[in-house]
């Protein structure tokens, strides 16, 4: 039996309540792992379903339908649904919501959950250019009962989405992902601990000392001779 490959990887910045609409600087990468785009660009530029299986928009570039993989299930065991995408839209359309992704959502008119699997939008004016916002994993999906209750913007417990990796742990002091997939891959994110950060500042300090003192006592020195 082989044992899963562990990778670790320091950073400076964790954000504990990382979801959908609310990346911070630092969370691509992870975020798109844990959460997964619903289209993605192939090699050819040209739009390709990835939590999708399908996605339409009409002539006027006014209504647009996504219609959800059949085989997609969140991290804690539930399949998703057009109600989940439903809820994410409009989620993302709340205050709390980093104003940059709501402000994607704006010409949302009407958002419907057309059966189990479909959704679709009404935009209040042409937008040719709406899929491909989705092609960025910060606008992904969430499932409404993994958030508090009264509060869209924090977790119960762990980060929950439907992307290849999963959040096994999460705390200020790091981040491990879970990949779900067969023969799966443990990645681990490290914030550096407090004492190696401070060791490093007082290197750093002593050596601008230990520079900056001969220079200064000789510039006095040629000052008073």
């Amino acid at each position: 039996m082989h044992r899963p490959l562990t990778v670790r990887i320091k950073t400076s910045a964790i954000s504990l309540q990382l979801s959908p609409f609310n990346f911070r600087s630092g969370d691509w990468e992870v975020g798109r792992a844990i959460f997964a785009p619903l289209l993605r660009f192939g090699a050819d530029f040209t739009l390709r379903p990835h939590l999708l299986e399908d996605w339409q928009l009409a002539d006027d570039y006014r209504l647009v339908v996504f219609r959800l993989r059949p085989d997609l299930v969140f991290h804690n065991g539930r399949p998703v649904s057009a109600v989940d995408l439903a809820y994410s839209l409009e989620r993302g359309c709340l205050p709390g919501a980093r104003p940059s992704f709501r402000q994607l959502l704006a010409e949302v008119r009407r958002i419907e959950v057309m059966d189990r699997l479909t959704v679709q939008i009404a935009l209040a004016r042409p937008n040719r250019m709406f899929p491909a916002y989705f092609t960025r994993a910060a606008l992904s999906l969430v499932p409404q009962e993994a958030l508090q209750p009264g509060d869209p913007w924090r977790w119960r417990h762990l980060p929950v989405g439907c992307g290849p990796y999963q959040v096994a742990a999460l705390s200020r002091d790091g981040l491990r992902l879970r990949r779900l997939a067969k023969g799966g891959v443990i990645a681990t994110l490290e914030r550096p601990a407090r004492a190696s950060a401070m060791r490093a500042w007082l290197i750093i300090a002593f050596a601008l000392l230990a520079f900056c003192y001969p220079l200064a006592f000789g510039v006095l020195w040629a000052a008073h001779p």
